[in-house]
């Protein structure tokens, strides 16, 4: 809204701050405005700033690890149970075998038994035969 020619301006700011945009304490303690004190809040802020992100960093990644832990766990109670559920069954394989083993030893020592009987026979009755 332009001035009319009816109405002057004013300026209400004292004569000594007319020039200046210092508030009044900066410019009665003769300190430029934003001094280092805001050099020093901003740097407390940003240190404030880095060590909540690191601890949100760390404590994202204990929570990880706690979950692949307890994911772990649960896998590893699982494969257990298996093979509890399995065990039998590997007992059973483990047996078989050694009965296989005990009935060749049988076998084995019965055919030497009968080879031995036969040499025996052979030589009682003199008579030699070619196998």
């Amino acid at each position: 809204m332009p001035i009319n020619g009816d109405m002057n301006a004013v300026n209400l700011l004292p004569p000594d701050l007319r020039g200046s945009l210092k508030s009044p304490v900066v410019a009665a303690a003769g300190e430029p405005a934003g001094g280092t004190g805001a050099y020093i809040v901003l740097g407390a802020l940003a240190l404030c700033v880095l060590a909540l992100a690191g601890y949100v960093l760390s404590s994202n990644t204990v929570k990880q690890h706690e979950s692949d832990l307890a994911a772990l766990e649960a896998r590893s109670a699982s494969v257990m149970a298996e093979s509890a559920r399995l065990k039998p069954y590997a007992d059973f394989q483990s047996m078989a075998q050694a009965r296989v083993a005990t009935v060749r030893d049988l076998l084995s020592g019965r055919c030497m038994a009968r080879a031995a009987r036969r040499g025996q026979s052979r030589r009682r009755s003199g008579r030699r035969f070619r196998s």
